[in-house]
């Protein structure tokens, strides 16, 4: 063994160590990237059903009002109509 077969062998581990080294620090990387979009896609979810919770809620609210407008409206045009049934019967038609 000689010292340049030596030198030659440290010099190739290194080079060896030092690509596989790069290669796994690129793939953790990688996984770390794809990790944090996952990790702000479950967040976002999580906002967007709350957001939904409180759009439903708000809904339903407007919607029990609207139910009762109509009936309101519904007894009024009924009002309106048996009015008109008692003035026609006044006049005698």
């Amino acid at each position: 063994m000689s010292i340049e077969w030596l030198i030659g062998l440290l010099i190739g581990g290194g080079g060896a160590t030092g690509l596989l080294s790069a290669f796994f620090t690129r793939k953790s990387a990688k996984e770390k990237r794809e990790i944090d979009l996952l990790d702000r896609a479950f967040k976002e979810i999580e906002r967007l059903d709350v957001r939904i919770k409180e759009l439903e809620a708000a809904l339903a609210k407007k919607n029990g009002e609207n139910e009762k407008f109509k009936m309101i409206i519904d007894g009024l045009t009924e009002d309106k109509l048996n009015h008109k049934k008692d003035i026609k019967k006044l006049k005698g038609d």
